[in-house]
């Protein structure tokens, strides 16, 4: 199929795409998280997702992370802090469950993209990768306006996430490389 690609990665692949085919979930859901599934065949992409420790997918969790515990504190001051109940932590982690699920489907393949298409602009990678992120946080609005906001703030979370692992990740490997 793809080059670097083994049977059994395919036929995993193939199985968990069945799998979210069989689930109840919505197909709008269905189709995006095949699509993330099948975009594993391509070995650049698994690269990219599983390069330096996995750093794209930890960008996701903490961005999912940041924005739901900003959506909780900026939500108490109108319920009231004494009203922090069982039903809040709920609420908490289906925000971070969706946040997530999001970041993961359109967030990292986007970011992937960014990166891509950035590192050909060296002089101003950080502006375009920028203008790639936000961009397709804001694309939200014409796709599901009910979505606009979260998904803007997730995209430039995300965003910013990803710059402060890049360039932990770039020092680390400079002082690995000035000590040999």
């Amino acid at each position: 199929m793809f080059k670097g690609n083994s049977l059994v990665l395919v036929f995993s692949i193939l199985m968990l795409i069945f799998l979210i085919f069989l689930s109840d979930i919505p197909p709008l859901v269905q189709v995006l998280l095949s699509l993330l599934a099948i975009a594993f065949l391509f070995p650049d992409f698994r690269d990219k997702v599983l390069k330096h420790k996995m750093r794209k997918v930890r960008v996701a969790l903490l961005t999912s992370t940041t924005f739901s515990i900003g959506l909780l504190f900026s939500s108490l001051p109108m319920v009231g802090a004494e009203a922090f109940s069982f039903l809040t932590f709920i609420s908490f982690l289906v925000v971070l469950l969706y946040s997530l699920l999001g970041n993961l489907v359109i967030g990292l393949p986007v970011s992937i993209l960014a990166d891509y298409l950035s590192e050909k602009t060296n002089r101003f990678r950080v502006v375009v990768s920028a203008i790639i992120h936000l961009g397709f946080g804001f694309a939200t609005f014409f796709i599901a306006q009910g979505l606009f906001l979260g998904a803007s703030i997730c995209s430039a979370l995300f965003f910013i996430w990803d710059e402060v692992t890049r360039r932990k990740v770039e020092k680390k490997e400079r002082a690995m490389t000035s000590s040999f």
